[in-house]
């Protein structure tokens, strides 16, 4: 499973959880920042 982490969570933790999670990202990653209709029916958020 990949995580995709919402906005309001530290980009950081991504180092903390990129073992059990491999292939996850941090929104800002992806340039999702501040995107409109993001929910977690479409994306897994930690």
């Amino acid at each position: 499973m990949k995580l995709l982490l919402d906005e309001n969570l530290s980009d950081r933790i991504i180092r903390a959880v990129i073992d059990l999670y491999p292939g996850s990202v941090h929104v800002k990653t992806v340039n999702l920042m501040h995107t409109e209709g993001m929910t977690s029916t479409r994306c897994r958020v930690l």
